[in-house]
């Protein structure tokens, strides 16, 4: 199965095979676009939820002192195709520099690896590697509801009889 795209006139193919590409452009749009634009099977949503689950469970019990008492929740993962690589999407509360805890957390990733290994090491066959990006969609929601918020929408005018009529008709 492939999905065919048109970005920045150029013609993408995505699944097994690349065609009509330009090297750079490919780079930068396969980064924002992930990897595969495939759907998640059902054996990679089981295997995400686990993930989530576990993970959440290491961040508050195992590792709750190593970063400084910092509420880290786990709001999605994404693993690929092949159970080799999982995306975590970190959020953060009760934090002032985000970037510096997503740092010592991916420099503890091989420890946060092995103690997800030892917890699931009869149920996967492969532990996935972890990469940990920022989910900043929280504060971009607040944003977006301050912007929104901020808006001055000026009241509709008395004068519509005319309108009325072109709606009831």
């Amino acid at each position: 199965m492939a999905v065919y795209l048109y970005l920045q006139g150029q013609n993408y193919t995505f699944g097994h095979r690349l065609t009509k590409i330009n090297q750079d452009i490919c780079t930068l749009n396969l980064r924002q676009l992930g990897k595969h634009c495939e759907m998640e099977n059902k054996r990679q949503k089981q295997i995400s939820r686990q993930i989530q689950k576990d993970l959440g469970e290491i961040f508050q019990k195992d590792f709750k002192e190593a970063f400084g008492g910092a509420f880290i929740t786990i709001t999605d993962v994404k693993i690929s195709p092949d159970l080799g690589v999982a995306r975590v999407y970190l959020s953060f509360l009760m934090v002032e520099d985000k970037e510096a805890l997503l740092e010592t957390i991916k420099d503890n990733s091989k420890k946060i690896r092995g103690l997800f290994g030892n917890r699931v090491r009869n149920q996967f066959r492969v532990v996935p590697n972890f990469q940990f990006f920022l989910d900043d969609t929280a504060e971009y929601a607040q944003k977006m509801n301050e912007l929104f918020s901020n808006l001055e929408i000026p009241p509709a005018p008395e004068d519509d009889d005319e309108d009325d009529e072109i709606y009831t008709r």
